[in-house]
């Protein structure tokens, strides 16, 4: 906030930074030319390219470096023509020698470009630069390696689940006449969405290419001068080693010509490994490790997973020395490593049936080990109608459906999640089953505990696919948040935490405790797409349910879903209120997960929502304790205690509270996931708080990009990011560069969820501010009144964007001179919004600080100090005393009472104001105000308090800040010397 002169009332921060807005970035487009020149350097130095290279490579444009290959370099390029982003191999001039090799080279890139499959990399076109070097145009994969993928804990199931994709990338090759012949998990890639793309087809040949044909080196392993393999480097023999050594058939090592049964075997040493965590055969050296393959398969492991022995056998035909003692092709290697126990248990039975009646108790003995494992198959059958094939369809068809441009984008990741969960929960459940059932290893009660806890995440899954059955727009835009919200199954493989559950509802009970845990999850998910009156009344539902049954933990669980509903709708007394009901009940109960979510949210209402601060910071303790060692817990509990000390303006401790949440949601979903990007612009507003402009600029920049790489560049929450740069650029008085990124933030928001939704009128309102800030009046005033207009014609009562738009265009009809008509709009949009909000609400607050700042432009002077001494301790009361609100209205009031000659009673606060403004992070020109206005009270007041050399020092400081500031403009330089020049001070 600040004023028109030095010494007069500010007005109001009109951009509110107090609320989350949505944002998003483009990826590739804009890339900056110092980047691009440094890369362009890179480029041309590359020993492999003795040529000069352009950046350019046909219509694509490089934009960063990926890595560097046996035959080339990788980059991220700009594909101009269709406005993507795309990944672009350049092949060393070596690797195409003559013109036969490049002809061969060039069509069987045709091949695979004509290869459509989506466990294969697309290869969108092959060409050649100006100056003559080939290059390889492909689908850009952004995830990571099976390699560093495998690297992590992971159930074999899921493993199993995962490889398989990748061979079906080589079946799809091996049928479109390809030959990847170096397939490795290093050469397969796991996108963000679950995906899994065979890429690297540098080594690949055509099955039908002559045994002559000239071979390629190898990218992959060499001897060291000792002859012991080095993984880091590459064997460069051509014509007899092709691809790398530790996973290649033992045929290549020979020189032989490879067909699929090579990919085949480089396949299961693949599987091998991921599994095991070892490689099928050692060797220091090329001549060990292929004696090790020509001794043929080896046994499984003692250490290893217990998978199933077909898979095991399948694994080990696959590695058989000779090509034809493996699988015929591909496709029978991955039916015969698919793991369907329905299908297992149908062969079992036909087998039993056609033994007969065979004696011997070593046949019974294994038929009976048989039936007990077959007792645990079957699980993905109870799935059937809550996730798969047919509600995937009925899904999928709703977003395509929907018109916005990021619908395709949520889907294709939203389903490869809801997969995941899936096949997590079928795996998850069967290994259950199999404890108690097979191994012994765990009693029938606790299976009992795991299967109670697996229904509730199917009941969770299910209420969630019916959700996104039903998506809007909005519901599209938070799907990840659906998703994210479903119940960790790694919960329901905790031991302790299951022995720690209360006792289940009696047998009679147990239907309609079901019922009502079924309405409570739909409670939850329609709180989250915000259909409130919907969610209202399904609580009713679950609350008429409660009254037959008298099971306490459930009660629980309802008055929590009600407390979270009713905070969202702005109940908060009530909400509270419930919370702590909830709490104390399930404190005696022991439900540590209740008591979990009730602390978190008691703290959540009474810090950031009602600044009630010491209130939510007496629960701090009990929430972090309640939270340790669960990470996505400690990350939420983190956060909201971070956002209720930077209300506060408790900035140190903020900024640090932000940081650690963010390490801990990246240990909880991994560093690239959106609630991490969120927690980064929180960081960002706090940096801006303390001054740190440059931090502040690129932690809100790079928390774009990592948006955009979680959500996709078309997300919403790409957009949020941005215009809350935009705000940040605004109170940085960088206006052009603010009404840049609003500009496209408020595009990217009207294509995907229209004009009038409530987050592109926040854009739409900051965008204004800027129009204002840039003497642009009537624009935004336009601007303004059409957020008026909508705004009131908005049903919603949530929707209050056109009030503030009201207290905006007050402010900018005071600078266009029409006091009196923008008093009659900041006393409109003051009233209303205390009708919405209440009296304390900091939206309420700002719009009667711009209601001073009229009154004081009409010289109401006993109205702005009757209005400021009414407003100040709401504001103390609200959002605490360090809140830059509530320094600038202490220094307004401390300034009519200087005007006034009450030098006692301003002195305090000019003391209070100049102390705060030194360390948060205010502009130059609130520093050199606040030490004018103190220098003056000082100098005037009468008796003991009087400090003439202390007001001479102070004045001294706010003319040096003046005067060595290199942006300070001129006209208020000039000011400041008038008032100087005016004033008694210096004699």
């Amino acid at each position: 906030m600040a004023s028109d002169s030095p010494s007069r009332p500010e007005g109001v921060a009109d951009a509110n930074d107090e609320d989350a807005v949505t944002c998003r970035h483009q990826d590739g487009a804009d890339t900056d030319r110092g980047a691009q020149r440094a890369i362009e350097v890179r480029v041309r130095s590359r020993i492999f390219a003795p040529k000069a290279m352009a950046v350019r490579f046909g219509r694509f444009t490089v934009l960063d470096e990926l890595g560097q290959g046996g035959m080339g370099m990788v980059y991220a390029a700009y594909d101009e023509e269709l406005d993507r982003k795309v990944a672009v191999k350049v092949l060393r001039e070596d690797e195409l020698p003559n013109e036969e090799s490049r002809l061969r080279f060039q069509r069987e890139a045709q091949t695979q470009a004509r290869l459509s499959h989506p466990n294969v990399v697309t290869v969108h076109e092959v060409g050649e630069s100006d100056d003559g070097q080939m290059f390889l145009a492909m689908e850009f994969v952004r995830g990571e390696s099976l390699d560093a993928w495998r690297r992590r804990e992971h159930p074999w199931p899921e493993i199993v689940r995962v490889y398989l994709q990748a061979g079906r990338g080589l079946l799809a090759a091996h049928d479109a006449g390809l030959v990847h012949r170096d397939f490795k998990p290093h050469n397969a890639m796991r996108g963000e969405d679950g995906v899994v793309k065979v890429l690297d087809f540098g080594l690949a040949r055509s099955l039908d290419e002559p045994e002559s044909a000239p071979l390629a080196e190898s990218e992959g392993t060499r001897l060291t001068s000792s002859g012991r393999v080095n993984s880091a480097s590459f064997l460069t023999v051509p014509g007899i080693v092709l691809g790398t050594p530790r996973f290649m058939s033992p045929e290549q090592h020979e020189g032989a010509v490879p067909d699929a049964r090579t990919d085949q075997y480089s396949f299961c040493v693949a599987l091998w490994q991921g599994l095991t965590g070892e490689m099928p055969f050692g060797g220091e050296t090329i001549e060990e490790l292929v004696e090790a393959k020509r001794a043929g398969a080896p046994s499984w492991p003692s250490r290893a997973p217990a998978v199933p022995r077909r898979m095991v056998e399948a694994l080990r035909r696959g590695l058989a020395v000779a090509p034809d003692d493996r699988w015929p092709s591909m496709e029978p290697l991955l039916e015969a490593l698919t793991w369907d126990p329905g299908r297992r248990r149908q062969r079992w039975v036909l087998g039993v049936l056609g033994v007969g009646v065979l004696g011997g108790g070593g046949l019974m003995a294994q038929v009976l080990a048989t039936a007990q494992s077959e007792r645990c198959s079957g699980a993905e059958q109870q799935l059937v109608g809550v996730w798969d094939d047919a509600r995937r369809e009925e899904v999928a068809a709703v977003f395509q459906g929907l018109t916005t441009p990021f619908a395709s984008e949520v889907w294709d990741k939203t389903s490869a999640e809801l997969d995941a969960y899936a096949d997590d929960w079928v795996a998850t459940h069967t290994e259950a089953c199999r404890a108690t059932t097979v191994r012994g290893e765990q009693s029938a009660q606790m299976l009992d505990l795991r299967m109670s806890c697996l229904s509730r995440a199917a009941v969770d899954l299910r209420t969630t696919v019916d959700m996104l059955a039903d998506a809007d727009v909005d519901v599209a835009s938070n799907a990840h948040d659906f998703v994210g919200g479903l119940r960790p199954l790694a919960r329901c493989s905790d031991p302790q935490a299951l022995s720690a559950a209360v006792e289940p509802p009696r047998p009679e009970d147990e239907e309609t405790v079901a019922a009502i845990r079924e309405s409570l999850s739909r409670v939850r998910n329609l709180r989250r797409a915000a259909r409130f009156d919907a969610a209202a009344t399904e609580l009713e539902h679950a609350k008429v349910r409660l009254a037959a049954v008298d099971y306490r933990p459930v009660q629980v669980e309802v008055k929590l879903q009600q407390a979270h509903l009713l905070s969202a709708v702005g109940e908060y007394d009530e909400s509270v209120e419930v919370s702590l009901d909830a709490l104390e009940e399930a404190s005696a109960l022991r439900l540590w997960d209740a008591m979990r979510d009730a602390t978190a949210h008691v703290m959540g209402v009474l810090g950031p929502e009602q600044r009630r601060f010491e209130e939510a910071l007496q629960y701090r303790r009990v929430a972090l304790g309640l939270a340790r060692g669960r990470a996505q817990d400690e990350a939420r509990v983190q956060d909201i205690i971070a956002a209720t000390l930077r209300a506060q303006g408790k900035y140190d401790e903020a900024e640090a509270g932000y940081r650690l949440a963010a390490d801990l949601y990246a240990q909880a979903y991994g560093a690239e996931h959106h609630k991490v990007a969120f927690v980064r612009s929180n960081v960002a507003s706090v940096l801006e708080a303390k001054g740190k402009d440059a931090e502040a600029q690129a932690e809100h920049r790079a928390a774009i990009s990592q948006m955009e790489a979680s959500l996709g560049p078309r997300h919403p929450s790409v957009a949020t990011l941005r215009d809350r740069l935009g705000v940040t650029l605004i109170k940085l008085e960088e206006y052009e560069e603010a009404e840049t990124e609003l500009r496209a933030a408020l595009e990217m928001q009207v294509q995907a969820l229209g004009r009038e939704h409530s987050q592109a009128a926040a854009t739409r309102q900051h965008l204004a501010i800027v129009l204002r800030s840039r003497g642009k009046y009537e624009e935004a005033e336009a601007e303004f009144r059409a957020l008026i207009e909508t705004g009131d014609e908005a049903q919603d009562a949530e929707v209050f964007y056109g009030d503030l738009a009201r207290a905006n265009l007050g402010s900018l009809l005071v600078r266009m001179g029409r006091h009196e008509e923008a008093l009659v709009q900041q006393r409109i949009a003051a009233k209303r919004l205390e009708e919405r909000l209440g009296p304390n609400h900091h939206h309420v607050l700002g719009a009667r600080i711009n209601l001073t700042s009229v009154l004081y432009q009409l010289e109401r002077l006993d109205e702005v100090e009757a209005e400021s001494r009414d407003i100040l301790p709401r504001l103390v009361e609200s959002m605490g005393p360090d809140h830059r609100y509530t320094t600038a209205v202490r220094s307004n009031l401390a300034v009519l009472l200087l005007d006034k000659g009450e030098f006692a009673e301003a002195l305090p606060m000019l003391e209070e104001v100049y102390a705060r403004r030194q360390n948060d992070g205010s502009t130059l020109e609130m520093r050199v105000e606040g030490a004018q206005n103190l220098a003056q009270a000082l100098w005037k007041i009468e008796g003991p308090a009087r400090d003439r050399g202390r007001a001479k020092v102070l004045n001294e400081e706010a003319w040096r800040l003046w005067r060595e500031a290199e942006d300070s403009p001129q006209v208020l330089r000039d000011q400041l010397q008038e008032w100087l020049d005016e004033n008694p001070l210096g004699e």
